[in-house]
Protein backbone atom coordinates (compact mmCIF):
# COMPACT_ATOMS: atom_id res chain seq x y z
CA UNK A 1 0.00 0.00 0.00
CA UNK A 2 0.78 3.72 -0.37
CA UNK A 3 2.28 5.60 2.54
CA UNK A 4 0.15 8.35 4.21
CA UNK A 5 1.47 11.17 2.45
CA UNK A 6 0.74 9.75 -0.90
CA UNK A 7 -2.53 8.35 0.34
CA UNK A 8 -3.39 11.97 0.40
CA UNK A 9 -4.02 12.60 -3.00
CA UNK A 10 -4.23 9.22 -4.14
CA UNK A 11 -5.80 5.70 -2.92
CA UNK A 12 -6.02 2.93 -4.81
CA UNK A 13 -8.54 0.78 -2.74
CA UNK A 14 -9.71 -2.74 -2.98
CA UNK A 15 -13.10 -2.64 -4.11
CA UNK A 16 -15.48 -5.65 -2.29
CA UNK A 17 -18.91 -4.64 -3.06
CA UNK A 18 -21.27 -7.07 -4.87
CA UNK A 19 -23.96 -8.22 -2.18
CA UNK A 20 -25.25 -11.83 -2.96
CA UNK A 21 -28.41 -10.38 -3.18
CA UNK A 22 -27.04 -8.32 -6.35
CA UNK A 23 -24.75 -10.80 -7.59
CA UNK A 24 -21.23 -11.97 -6.23
CA UNK A 25 -18.53 -9.54 -4.65
CA UNK A 26 -15.50 -8.96 -7.06
CA UNK A 27 -12.59 -8.60 -5.56
CA UNK A 28 -9.69 -5.60 -7.07
CA UNK A 29 -9.20 -1.78 -7.08
CA UNK A 30 -11.22 1.17 -6.40
CA UNK A 31 -9.38 3.75 -8.36
CA UNK A 32 -10.91 6.53 -7.03
CA UNK A 33 -8.46 9.49 -6.45
CA UNK A 34 -8.82 12.76 -4.94
CA UNK A 35 -10.67 11.66 -2.15
CA UNK A 36 -10.16 15.05 -0.38
CA UNK A 37 -12.93 16.48 -2.56
CA UNK A 38 -15.32 13.62 -1.60
CA UNK A 39 -14.60 14.47 1.89
CA UNK A 40 -15.15 18.02 1.45
CA UNK A 41 -18.54 17.46 -0.67
CA UNK A 42 -20.22 15.80 2.19
CA UNK A 43 -18.68 18.27 4.85
CA UNK A 44 -20.57 20.63 2.79
CA UNK A 45 -23.38 18.95 2.11
CA UNK A 46 -23.87 18.11 5.75
CA UNK A 47 -23.51 22.24 6.88
CA UNK A 48 -25.91 23.01 3.66
CA UNK A 49 -28.58 21.64 5.64
CA UNK A 50 -27.41 22.70 8.85
CA UNK A 51 -27.69 18.49 9.84
CA UNK A 52 -31.44 17.87 8.65
CA UNK A 53 -31.10 16.57 5.42
CA UNK A 54 -33.91 16.32 3.00
CA UNK A 55 -36.57 13.95 3.79
CA UNK A 56 -36.92 11.28 1.18
CA UNK A 57 -40.36 10.84 0.25
CA UNK A 58 -41.04 11.46 -3.24
CA UNK A 59 -39.08 9.01 -6.07
CA UNK A 60 -36.58 11.36 -7.82
CA UNK A 61 -35.43 10.46 -11.30
CA UNK A 62 -31.53 10.64 -12.12
CA UNK A 63 -30.69 10.86 -15.70
CA UNK A 64 -27.31 8.57 -16.81
CA UNK A 65 -25.30 8.82 -20.00
CA UNK A 66 -23.52 5.32 -20.30
CA UNK A 67 -20.66 5.92 -23.39
CA UNK A 68 -20.17 2.48 -24.31
CA UNK A 69 -16.15 2.67 -25.20
CA UNK A 70 -14.43 0.29 -28.14
CA UNK A 71 -10.87 0.50 -29.05
CA UNK A 72 -9.62 2.60 -32.43
CA UNK A 73 -11.10 -0.53 -34.88
CA UNK A 74 -14.71 -0.53 -33.05
CA UNK A 75 -13.94 -3.79 -31.48
CA UNK A 76 -14.58 -5.23 -27.57
CA UNK A 77 -17.48 -2.43 -26.62
CA UNK A 78 -19.66 -3.68 -23.57
CA UNK A 79 -22.76 -5.03 -25.05
CA UNK A 80 -26.59 -3.20 -24.35
CA UNK A 81 -28.28 -5.68 -23.06
CA UNK A 82 -25.46 -6.04 -20.03
CA UNK A 83 -26.24 -2.42 -19.26
CA UNK A 84 -29.41 -2.84 -18.83
CA UNK A 85 -28.85 -5.85 -16.62
CA UNK A 86 -26.81 -3.47 -14.55
CA UNK A 87 -29.22 -0.62 -14.75
CA UNK A 88 -32.04 -2.98 -13.38
CA UNK A 89 -29.66 -4.09 -10.16
CA UNK A 90 -28.44 -0.50 -9.82
CA UNK A 91 -32.32 0.65 -9.39
CA UNK A 92 -33.33 -2.08 -7.12
CA UNK A 93 -29.89 -1.27 -5.06
CA UNK A 94 -31.19 2.14 -4.64
CA UNK A 95 -34.58 1.98 -4.26
CA UNK A 96 -34.83 2.61 -0.50
CA UNK A 97 -33.12 5.88 -1.41
CA UNK A 98 -36.41 7.33 -3.50
CA UNK A 99 -33.60 7.51 -6.26
CA UNK A 100 -34.01 5.63 -9.97
CA UNK A 101 -32.07 6.02 -12.74
CA UNK A 102 -32.47 5.97 -16.27
CA UNK A 103 -30.57 5.94 -20.15
CA UNK A 104 -30.53 9.71 -20.96
CA UNK A 105 -31.70 9.73 -24.81
CA UNK A 106 -29.57 6.16 -26.04
CA UNK A 107 -26.13 5.18 -25.48
CA UNK A 108 -23.28 6.96 -27.02
CA UNK A 109 -21.12 4.88 -28.69
CA UNK A 110 -16.93 6.20 -29.93
CA UNK A 111 -14.00 4.55 -30.48
CA UNK A 112 -10.32 5.10 -28.78
CA UNK A 113 -7.56 3.47 -27.89
CA UNK A 114 -6.41 5.58 -25.05
CA UNK A 115 -10.06 5.55 -23.48
CA UNK A 116 -10.86 2.05 -23.60
CA UNK A 117 -7.31 0.95 -22.19
CA UNK A 118 -5.92 3.63 -20.03
CA UNK A 119 -8.66 6.41 -19.48
CA UNK A 120 -6.92 8.36 -17.14
CA UNK A 121 -3.92 8.89 -19.56
CA UNK A 122 -4.39 12.82 -20.61
CA UNK A 123 -5.16 11.52 -24.28
CA UNK A 124 -8.00 9.90 -22.95
CA UNK A 125 -9.40 12.79 -20.89
CA UNK A 126 -9.89 14.75 -23.20
CA UNK A 127 -11.54 12.20 -25.69
CA UNK A 128 -13.79 12.01 -22.65
CA UNK A 129 -14.36 15.84 -22.02
CA UNK A 130 -15.24 16.02 -25.74
CA UNK A 131 -17.67 13.24 -25.47
CA UNK A 132 -19.82 14.10 -22.25
CA UNK A 133 -23.54 15.07 -21.32
CA UNK A 134 -23.06 18.00 -19.44
CA UNK A 135 -27.11 17.24 -18.37
CA UNK A 136 -26.56 13.59 -17.29
CA UNK A 137 -24.55 11.31 -14.85
CA UNK A 138 -21.52 10.42 -17.13
CA UNK A 139 -20.53 6.32 -17.28
CA UNK A 140 -17.69 5.34 -19.23
CA UNK A 141 -17.25 1.84 -19.56
CA UNK A 142 -14.06 0.56 -20.53
CA UNK A 143 -11.92 -2.30 -20.93
CA UNK A 144 -8.97 -1.80 -18.30
CA UNK A 145 -8.09 0.88 -16.30
CA UNK A 146 -3.82 1.30 -15.48
CA UNK A 147 -3.03 0.81 -11.93
CA UNK A 148 -0.39 0.61 -9.69
CA UNK A 149 -0.77 -2.70 -8.28
CA UNK A 150 -4.01 -5.47 -8.95
CA UNK A 151 -7.06 -4.83 -11.04
CA UNK A 152 -8.89 -1.66 -11.05
CA UNK A 153 -12.42 -2.11 -10.95
CA UNK A 154 -13.52 1.49 -11.59
CA UNK A 155 -13.27 5.00 -10.18
CA UNK A 156 -15.25 8.26 -9.52
CA UNK A 157 -13.35 10.91 -10.67
CA UNK A 158 -14.27 14.08 -8.66
CA UNK A 159 -12.19 16.49 -10.68
CA UNK A 160 -13.72 15.69 -13.85
CA UNK A 161 -16.97 14.76 -12.35
CA UNK A 162 -17.38 10.99 -14.11
CA UNK A 163 -17.55 7.40 -13.52
CA UNK A 164 -15.56 4.80 -15.42
CA UNK A 165 -16.35 0.87 -14.89
CA UNK A 166 -14.96 -1.64 -16.28
CA UNK A 167 -16.66 -3.75 -19.15
CA UNK A 168 -16.49 -7.09 -17.13
CA UNK A 169 -18.21 -5.00 -14.25
CA UNK A 170 -21.47 -4.43 -16.33
CA UNK A 171 -23.73 -7.52 -15.23
CA UNK A 172 -26.50 -8.18 -12.82
CA UNK A 173 -23.94 -10.26 -10.31
CA UNK A 174 -20.80 -7.26 -10.19
CA UNK A 175 -23.67 -4.34 -10.43
CA UNK A 176 -22.39 -3.53 -6.95
CA UNK A 177 -19.05 -2.04 -8.63
CA UNK A 178 -21.17 0.94 -9.85
CA UNK A 179 -23.11 1.09 -6.59
CA UNK A 180 -20.40 1.63 -4.83
CA UNK A 181 -18.51 4.63 -7.29
CA UNK A 182 -22.15 5.84 -7.37
CA UNK A 183 -22.03 6.74 -3.47
CA UNK A 184 -18.67 8.46 -3.77
CA UNK A 185 -20.23 10.82 -6.61
CA UNK A 186 -22.84 11.55 -3.98
CA UNK A 187 -20.07 12.31 -1.26
CA UNK A 188 -19.78 8.99 0.67
CA UNK A 189 -16.95 7.64 1.81
CA UNK A 190 -15.20 4.52 2.77
CA UNK A 191 -16.19 3.56 5.87
CA UNK A 192 -12.49 3.93 7.60
CA UNK A 193 -10.98 7.05 6.75
CA UNK A 194 -7.90 7.59 7.74
CA UNK A 195 -7.14 4.13 7.10
CA UNK A 196 -6.93 3.83 3.42
CA UNK A 197 -2.82 4.08 3.54
CA UNK A 198 -2.29 1.26 6.55
CA UNK A 199 -5.07 -1.39 6.62
CA UNK A 200 -5.16 -2.26 10.08
CA UNK A 201 -2.31 -5.01 11.59
CA UNK A 202 -2.28 -6.24 15.10
CA UNK A 203 1.64 -6.71 14.27
CA UNK A 204 1.53 -2.74 13.74
CA UNK A 205 -1.47 -1.43 15.30
CA UNK A 206 -1.78 -3.51 18.78
CA UNK A 207 -4.90 -5.08 20.17
CA UNK A 208 -5.84 -1.51 20.93
CA UNK A 209 -5.22 1.75 18.58
CA UNK A 210 -4.19 4.93 19.00
CA UNK A 211 -6.52 8.18 19.11
CA UNK A 212 -5.36 8.81 15.68
CA UNK A 213 -5.78 6.78 12.57
CA UNK A 214 -1.74 5.78 10.61
CA UNK A 215 -3.35 8.51 7.44
CA UNK A 216 -3.48 11.86 7.59
CA UNK A 217 -7.06 13.40 6.58
CA UNK A 218 -7.80 13.23 3.02
CA UNK A 219 -8.93 17.10 3.05
CA UNK A 220 -7.25 20.62 3.90
CA UNK A 221 -5.12 21.41 6.43
CA UNK A 222 -4.83 17.55 6.36
CA UNK A 223 -4.45 16.89 10.27
CA UNK A 224 -4.30 13.35 12.44
CA UNK A 225 -7.66 12.07 11.62
CA UNK A 226 -9.10 10.65 15.34
CA UNK A 227 -10.32 7.00 14.82
CA UNK A 228 -13.67 5.98 15.25
CA UNK A 229 -15.19 5.08 18.89
CA UNK A 230 -17.43 2.08 19.46
CA UNK A 231 -19.68 4.20 21.30
CA UNK A 232 -20.20 6.75 18.25
CA UNK A 233 -19.80 10.03 20.45
CA UNK A 234 -17.03 10.93 17.80
CA UNK A 235 -18.90 10.16 14.87
CA UNK A 236 -19.72 13.31 13.33
CA UNK A 237 -15.63 14.03 13.34
CA UNK A 238 -14.26 10.68 12.67
CA UNK A 239 -14.41 7.41 10.35
CA UNK A 240 -16.74 8.05 7.29
CA UNK A 241 -18.77 11.22 9.73
CA UNK A 242 -21.94 8.70 9.39
CA UNK A 243 -23.24 8.33 12.52
CA UNK A 244 -24.59 4.40 11.92
CA UNK A 245 -21.94 3.02 10.36
CA UNK A 246 -19.39 1.44 13.43
CA UNK A 247 -16.30 1.71 13.92
CA UNK A 248 -14.44 0.11 10.38
CA UNK A 249 -9.91 0.35 10.98
CA UNK A 250 -9.81 -1.12 7.10
CA UNK A 251 -10.78 -4.72 8.48
CA UNK A 252 -11.58 -6.18 5.29
CA UNK A 253 -8.56 -5.59 3.47
CA UNK A 254 -7.07 -9.16 3.51
CA UNK A 255 -9.72 -10.50 5.70
CA UNK A 256 -10.53 -14.32 4.36
CA UNK A 257 -12.77 -13.76 0.91
CA UNK A 258 -16.05 -15.26 2.06
CA UNK A 259 -15.65 -14.93 5.75
CA UNK A 260 -17.78 -11.55 6.67
CA UNK A 261 -17.86 -12.19 10.46
CA UNK A 262 -15.24 -10.37 12.17
CA UNK A 263 -13.99 -12.55 15.09
CA UNK A 264 -10.86 -10.74 15.85
CA UNK A 265 -10.78 -8.79 19.19
CA UNK A 266 -9.90 -5.23 18.69
CA UNK A 267 -10.49 -2.63 20.51
CA UNK A 268 -10.67 1.26 19.93
CA UNK A 269 -8.60 4.14 21.86
CA UNK A 270 -11.02 4.35 24.43
CA UNK A 271 -10.40 0.33 25.38
CA UNK A 272 -14.36 -1.05 23.72
CA UNK A 273 -14.20 -3.98 21.70
CA UNK A 274 -15.01 -2.67 17.77
CA UNK A 275 -17.65 -4.92 15.54
CA UNK A 276 -17.20 -3.50 12.45
CA UNK A 277 -20.29 -3.38 9.65
CA UNK A 278 -19.25 -6.11 7.41
CA UNK A 279 -22.24 -5.65 4.92
CA UNK A 280 -21.60 -1.83 4.38
CA UNK A 281 -22.05 -1.39 0.37
CA UNK A 282 -18.67 1.16 0.90
CA UNK A 283 -16.56 -1.07 3.05
CA UNK A 284 -13.90 -3.86 1.84
CA UNK A 285 -15.16 -7.16 3.41
CA UNK A 286 -16.11 -9.77 0.50
CA UNK A 287 -18.60 -12.09 -0.69
CA UNK A 288 -20.95 -11.60 2.18
CA UNK A 289 -24.45 -12.48 1.49
CA UNK A 290 -25.94 -9.41 1.61
CA UNK A 291 -25.11 -5.70 1.64
CA UNK A 292 -26.56 -2.34 2.20
CA UNK A 293 -26.39 1.28 2.86
CA UNK A 294 -27.28 2.34 6.08
CA UNK A 295 -30.42 5.11 6.53
CA UNK A 296 -28.13 7.76 7.21
CA UNK A 297 -25.92 7.32 3.96
CA UNK A 298 -29.16 6.52 2.29
CA UNK A 299 -30.01 10.47 3.61
CA UNK A 300 -26.36 11.69 2.52
CA UNK A 301 -26.40 10.56 -0.76
CA UNK A 302 -29.92 11.80 -1.33
CA UNK A 303 -28.79 14.77 0.25
CA UNK A 304 -25.99 15.75 -2.38
CA UNK A 305 -28.40 15.04 -4.85
CA UNK A 306 -31.05 17.26 -3.86
CA UNK A 307 -28.90 20.19 -2.51
CA UNK A 308 -25.83 20.02 -3.59
CA UNK A 309 -24.40 23.36 -6.07
CA UNK A 310 -22.55 20.95 -8.17
CA UNK A 311 -25.65 18.33 -8.56
CA UNK A 312 -27.51 21.12 -10.02
CA UNK A 313 -26.91 19.61 -13.80
CA UNK A 314 -28.52 16.37 -12.88
CA UNK A 315 -31.91 17.74 -10.87
CA UNK A 316 -34.36 17.60 -13.25
CA UNK A 317 -38.17 17.13 -13.76
CA UNK A 318 -38.31 14.44 -15.93
CA UNK A 319 -40.38 11.14 -15.15
CA UNK A 320 -39.83 9.15 -18.05
CA UNK A 321 -43.07 8.47 -20.10
CA UNK A 322 -43.53 4.89 -19.31
CA UNK A 323 -42.42 3.14 -15.70
CA UNK A 324 -42.66 -0.64 -17.18
CA UNK A 325 -42.76 -2.91 -19.98
CA UNK A 326 -45.48 -4.97 -19.85
CA UNK A 327 -44.79 -8.26 -21.02
CA UNK A 328 -42.00 -9.53 -23.58
CA UNK A 329 -41.58 -9.18 -27.49
CA UNK A 330 -43.94 -11.48 -29.54
CA UNK A 331 -41.56 -12.64 -32.53
CA UNK A 332 -43.15 -12.76 -36.11
CA UNK A 333 -40.48 -13.16 -38.46
CA UNK A 334 -38.65 -15.21 -39.84
CA UNK A 335 -41.44 -18.19 -38.14
CA UNK A 336 -39.94 -20.48 -35.74
CA UNK A 337 -38.07 -23.22 -38.04
CA UNK A 338 -38.47 -21.73 -41.26
CA UNK A 339 -35.81 -21.05 -44.17
CA UNK A 340 -35.41 -17.71 -45.76
CA UNK A 341 -34.69 -17.70 -49.58
CA UNK A 342 -31.74 -15.11 -49.26
CA UNK A 343 -28.52 -15.18 -46.80
CA UNK A 344 -27.52 -11.22 -46.89
CA UNK A 345 -31.10 -9.29 -46.55
CA UNK A 346 -32.88 -11.31 -44.07
CA UNK A 347 -35.48 -8.65 -41.86
CA UNK A 348 -36.43 -9.99 -38.36
CA UNK A 349 -39.75 -8.22 -37.14
CA UNK A 350 -41.67 -8.91 -33.66
CA UNK A 351 -44.64 -7.36 -31.76
CA UNK A 352 -43.61 -4.73 -29.28
CA UNK A 353 -44.43 -4.90 -25.54
CA UNK A 354 -46.45 -1.84 -24.53
CA UNK A 355 -44.05 0.39 -22.88
CA UNK A 356 -40.77 -0.81 -24.63
CA UNK A 357 -39.05 1.60 -27.31
CA UNK A 358 -35.62 -0.18 -27.47
CA UNK A 359 -34.34 -3.52 -28.03
CA UNK A 360 -31.84 -5.87 -28.08
CA UNK A 361 -31.33 -9.32 -30.40
CA UNK A 362 -29.72 -11.33 -29.27
CA UNK A 363 -28.12 -14.41 -32.31
CA UNK A 364 -26.34 -17.07 -31.77
CA UNK A 365 -25.41 -20.34 -34.51
CA UNK A 366 -26.67 -23.41 -33.95
CA UNK A 367 -25.14 -26.62 -35.59
CA UNK A 368 -27.86 -29.18 -35.29
CA UNK A 369 -29.26 -29.02 -31.08
CA UNK A 370 -26.59 -27.20 -30.02
CA UNK A 371 -26.36 -23.52 -29.59
CA UNK A 372 -22.88 -22.22 -30.02
CA UNK A 373 -21.02 -19.22 -28.37
CA UNK A 374 -20.33 -15.83 -27.94
CA UNK A 375 -23.94 -14.59 -28.59
CA UNK A 376 -24.30 -11.57 -31.34
CA UNK A 377 -25.89 -8.54 -30.31
CA UNK A 378 -27.66 -6.02 -31.92
CA UNK A 379 -29.37 -2.94 -30.77
CA UNK A 380 -32.26 -1.34 -32.39
CA UNK A 381 -34.83 1.93 -31.46
CA UNK A 382 -37.57 -0.07 -33.60
CA UNK A 383 -39.00 -3.60 -33.89
CA UNK A 384 -37.38 -4.94 -36.76
CA UNK A 385 -33.71 -5.42 -38.25
CA UNK A 386 -32.10 -5.95 -41.28
CA UNK A 387 -29.39 -7.91 -41.74
CA UNK A 388 -27.25 -8.30 -43.96
CA UNK A 389 -24.15 -9.77 -43.25
CA UNK A 390 -25.41 -13.86 -42.62
CA UNK A 391 -24.07 -17.03 -43.85
CA UNK A 392 -25.71 -19.23 -46.44
CA UNK A 393 -27.17 -22.06 -45.44
CA UNK A 394 -26.78 -21.52 -41.45
CA UNK A 395 -29.11 -22.06 -38.76
CA UNK A 396 -29.34 -19.19 -36.16
CA UNK A 397 -31.43 -19.03 -32.83
CA UNK A 398 -33.08 -15.53 -32.24
CA UNK A 399 -34.13 -13.42 -29.31
CA UNK A 400 -35.81 -10.19 -27.81
CA UNK A 401 -35.36 -8.29 -25.29
CA UNK A 402 -37.32 -5.54 -24.79
CA UNK A 403 -36.70 -2.00 -22.44
CA UNK A 404 -37.39 1.66 -22.32
CA UNK A 405 -35.34 4.58 -20.74
CA UNK A 406 -35.94 3.24 -16.95
CA UNK A 407 -37.51 -0.28 -17.47
CA UNK A 408 -34.51 -2.36 -17.79
CA UNK A 409 -35.81 -5.63 -16.11
CA UNK A 410 -36.50 -7.38 -19.36
CA UNK A 411 -36.12 -11.40 -18.98
CA UNK A 412 -36.73 -12.18 -23.26
CA UNK A 413 -38.76 -12.64 -25.75
CA UNK A 414 -39.22 -16.83 -26.82
CA UNK A 415 -36.43 -18.38 -28.72
CA UNK A 416 -37.18 -19.19 -32.54
CA UNK A 417 -35.10 -20.45 -35.47
CA UNK A 418 -34.25 -20.17 -38.63
CA UNK A 419 -31.69 -20.81 -41.26
CA UNK A 420 -30.54 -19.19 -44.25
CA UNK A 421 -30.82 -19.75 -48.00
CA UNK A 422 -28.33 -19.76 -50.93
CA UNK A 423 -29.66 -16.87 -52.93
CA UNK A 424 -28.80 -13.02 -52.28
CA UNK A 425 -30.40 -10.22 -52.21
CA UNK A 426 -27.62 -8.41 -54.41
CA UNK A 427 -28.40 -8.82 -58.42
CA UNK A 428 -25.24 -10.30 -60.45
CA UNK A 429 -22.73 -7.67 -60.83
CA UNK A 430 -21.18 -9.13 -63.37
CA UNK A 431 -24.05 -8.07 -65.89
CA UNK A 432 -24.38 -4.65 -67.51
CA UNK A 433 -26.27 -3.03 -64.53
CA UNK A 434 -23.17 -2.08 -62.41
CA UNK A 435 -19.28 -3.15 -62.49
CA UNK A 436 -15.51 -2.85 -61.46
CA UNK A 437 -16.90 -0.98 -58.03
CA UNK A 438 -13.90 0.05 -56.21
CA UNK A 439 -14.53 2.19 -52.70
CA UNK A 440 -11.21 4.41 -51.27
CA UNK A 441 -9.43 5.13 -49.44
CA UNK A 442 -10.14 2.21 -47.18
CA UNK A 443 -9.51 2.40 -44.19
CA UNK A 444 -10.24 6.07 -44.46
CA UNK A 445 -10.12 9.14 -41.78
CA UNK A 446 -13.04 10.74 -40.46
CA UNK A 447 -13.10 13.96 -42.61
CA UNK A 448 -12.09 12.60 -45.92
CA UNK A 449 -14.51 12.36 -48.42
CA UNK A 450 -14.77 8.55 -49.87
CA UNK A 451 -14.70 7.97 -53.62
CA UNK A 452 -16.83 4.85 -54.97
CA UNK A 453 -16.16 4.10 -58.17
CA UNK A 454 -18.13 1.97 -60.94
CA UNK A 455 -19.42 1.53 -64.39
CA UNK A 456 -23.17 1.11 -65.84
CA UNK A 457 -24.43 1.37 -68.93
CA UNK A 458 -27.80 2.83 -68.05
CA UNK A 459 -28.94 6.15 -66.47
CA UNK A 460 -30.72 5.84 -63.24
CA UNK A 461 -31.01 7.24 -59.64
CA UNK A 462 -28.82 5.72 -56.89
CA UNK A 463 -28.92 5.90 -53.38
CA UNK A 464 -25.48 5.12 -50.60
CA UNK A 465 -26.05 4.74 -47.09
CA UNK A 466 -23.50 3.67 -44.56
CA UNK A 467 -24.77 0.40 -42.17
CA UNK A 468 -23.24 -0.41 -39.43
CA UNK A 469 -22.17 -4.29 -38.34
CA UNK A 470 -25.74 -3.94 -36.34
CA UNK A 471 -27.82 -3.55 -39.31
CA UNK A 472 -28.93 0.04 -38.21
CA UNK A 473 -28.10 2.75 -40.58
CA UNK A 474 -25.95 5.48 -39.69
CA UNK A 475 -25.43 9.12 -40.59
CA UNK A 476 -27.54 10.73 -43.67
CA UNK A 477 -28.54 8.62 -47.14
CA UNK A 478 -27.08 10.17 -49.92
CA UNK A 479 -28.49 10.20 -54.02
CA UNK A 480 -26.57 10.36 -57.09
CA UNK A 481 -27.40 10.94 -60.30
CA UNK A 482 -25.69 8.01 -62.60
CA UNK A 483 -24.82 8.04 -66.24
CA UNK A 484 -23.88 5.09 -68.59
CA UNK A 485 -19.98 5.38 -68.02
CA UNK A 486 -17.39 5.71 -66.14
CA UNK A 487 -18.67 7.24 -62.41
CA UNK A 488 -17.15 8.73 -59.30
CA UNK A 489 -19.54 9.56 -56.46
CA UNK A 490 -17.80 11.37 -53.26
CA UNK A 491 -19.81 10.31 -49.80
CA UNK A 492 -19.03 12.45 -46.95
CA UNK A 493 -18.55 10.92 -43.18
CA UNK A 494 -19.38 13.96 -41.57
CA UNK A 495 -22.08 12.23 -39.41
CA UNK A 496 -18.95 8.86 -38.60
CA UNK A 497 -17.74 7.44 -36.34
CA UNK A 498 -14.41 5.09 -36.32
CA UNK A 499 -15.17 1.63 -36.83
CA UNK A 500 -16.36 -0.88 -39.25
CA UNK A 501 -19.46 -0.26 -41.87
CA UNK A 502 -20.96 -1.38 -44.52
CA UNK A 503 -21.15 1.31 -47.82
CA UNK A 504 -24.36 0.08 -49.22
CA UNK A 505 -25.02 1.08 -53.40
CA UNK A 506 -29.19 0.87 -53.87
CA UNK A 507 -31.02 0.94 -57.08
CA UNK A 508 -34.25 -0.43 -58.56
CA UNK A 509 -31.96 -3.54 -59.14
CA UNK A 510 -30.88 -4.38 -55.42
CA UNK A 511 -28.41 -3.57 -52.62
CA UNK A 512 -24.13 -3.77 -53.03
CA UNK A 513 -22.53 -4.10 -49.84
CA UNK A 514 -18.83 -3.31 -49.42
CA UNK A 515 -17.01 -3.25 -46.07
CA UNK A 516 -15.21 0.04 -45.01
CA UNK A 517 -12.80 0.79 -41.86
CA UNK A 518 -12.82 4.37 -40.63
CA UNK A 519 -10.35 5.36 -38.15
CA UNK A 520 -9.17 8.82 -37.01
Amino acid sequence: MKNATFCLTIAFLLLVLVPTTYGQKASGYCGTEHLELVKEALIRTRNENAGHLATRNVIKYIPIKFHLVANAAGVGRVTEDKVFEMLCELNAIYKDFNMQFYVKEGFNYFNHDATYDNPKSGGAGVKMEGQRDFKAINIYIVNTISADQGTTLGYFDPQSDWLVILKNQVSKKNTSTLAHELGHFFSLLHTFDGWECQPYDAAIHGIQVGKYAPCSSLAPPYPAVENELQDGSNCANAGDLICDTPPDYNFGFGWPQGDCDFTDVVKDYKGITVHPMETNMMGYFISCTEYQFTPMQEDQVFANYTTATNRNYIRTTHVPPSLTVTGEAHLLSPSNESTVETFDSVMLTWDAPIGADRFVVIMNRMVGNTVLQPSVTYFTNTNQLLLTNLNKSYTFQWRVLSYNEYATCSTGSANFKFSTGTTSSVPDFGNPTLSGITIGPNPIGIGQLLNVRFSTNKTFNAEFRFVGMNGQVIGQIQSASILPTINSVSLSLSDMQTGLYYVQIITDEGIQSLPLYITE
